[in-house]
């Protein structure tokens, strides 16, 4: 399992699950506020398995609960914010290069 700490304001998990040529699949754990990245690499589709938050996604918010469903097409702008676990898959694969970190 891999800790990503951002500023000291979330710590983000993520434990790998799949990964193939077409897609990789990791479970996901947020507690905090996360910064906000554009993925110029995938489309990645979040579905919330425990937990309370939000992710804003191109400036629209999207109240996080068990079950719900957010995709967030390659190339948007997005952040999320609360303490909640999921699973996250990525078409294509995930590269972490092709993550970029948006200026406050």
């Amino acid at each position: 399992m891999s800790n990503f700490i951002h500023d000291g304001e979330a710590i983000f998990e993520v434990e790998p699950i799949y990964e193939d040529d077409e897609l990789t699949i990791v479970r996901i754990s947020l507690c905090g506020l996360n910064r906000i990245i554009r993925n110029e690499g995938s489309t990645t589709t979040y579905r919330i398995t425990t937990g309370e938050g939000m992710m804003v996604v191109d400036g629209q918010e999207i109240f996080l609960r068990p079950g719900v469903e957010v995709v967030v097409e390659q190339g948007s702008e997005y952040y999320d914010v609360g303490n909640f676990e999921g699973i996250a898959i990525s078409k294509p694969p995930f590269d972490e290069s092709k993550v970029v970190l948006v200026e406050d």
